[in-house]
């Protein structure tokens, strides 16, 4: 082979080699572009699904918190039907008990007697002990009063039971029952007191209604 052919060869070769890295080029190109574009469009569909997913959840939260203070409002409002209800009702304990015991006649005795407050059996509307009999020591009486001025009045006068065994309470709703008696934990059972169907605290030289956990 003479030396022009051999050029030639040469020639011809570097020519196939270079069309042949750029046809792999362009074919490398365009398949890097068809992934591209298929991976824009599935982080497209991606994204959306996910904005979906986030307004679904964002009307589902509202939603809850709809039907959260609905439920806390209606729980609010039948404990204040539960405490109006109580409205007239008083907790005494440590009353002795006795066999064959009316305890009506009993309640009215100790009103009387002990409280110095004009009380006759008109003025109950019930009267009961609450629990089983303990020989520990009486169950508790739960009064209703037919009248919450005489209520009040028990309630004021109940200061010349200081150095009794016997006490007597607001009979309170169970929330309410449970404030107070956080309030108690909190505050000191001497600053924290229920009247009237509400809860009151004093720190220092000032008092405070409060109505919630929120409030201690």
């Amino acid at each position: 082979m003479t030396g022009r052919n051999r050029s030639g060869s040469t020639n011809s070769n570097g020519a196939n080699d270079a069309a042949m890295e750029h046809l792999i080029n362009k074919v490398c190109a365009n398949f890097v572009n068809q992934l591209e574009t298929k991976f824009e469009k599935q982080l497209d569909k991606l994204h959306d699904k996910l904005s979906d997913m986030s307004e679904s959840l964002n009307k589902m939260s509202a939603s809850v918190t709809v039907n959260t203070n609905s439920i806390t409002n209606l729980v609010k409002r039948s404990d204040q039907f539960e405490q109006l209800h109580k409205k007239n009702s008083l907790r005494i304990y440590g009353i002795v008990e006795r066999d064959n015991e009316n305890t009506p006649e009993t309640i009215v005795e100790f009103i009387n007697k002990e409280l110095g407050v004009e009380c006759s059996r008109r003025d109950l509307d019930m009267a009961f002990r609450l629990d089983q009999m303990s020989s520990e020591k009486p169950r508790a009486i739960l009064v209703n009063f037919t009248s919450n001025i005489l209520k009040n009045d028990i309630m004021s006068a109940k200061r010349k039971l200081k150095n009794s065994p016997i006490s007597i309470y607001e009979d309170l709703s169970k929330s309410l029952y449970e404030l107070l008696r956080k309030a108690k934990h909190k505050y000191g059972s001497r600053n924290a007191w229920a009247s009237a169907g509400k809860i009151f605290v004093k720190q220092g030289e000032s008092k405070k209604q409060i109505s919630s956990n929120a409030d201690l």
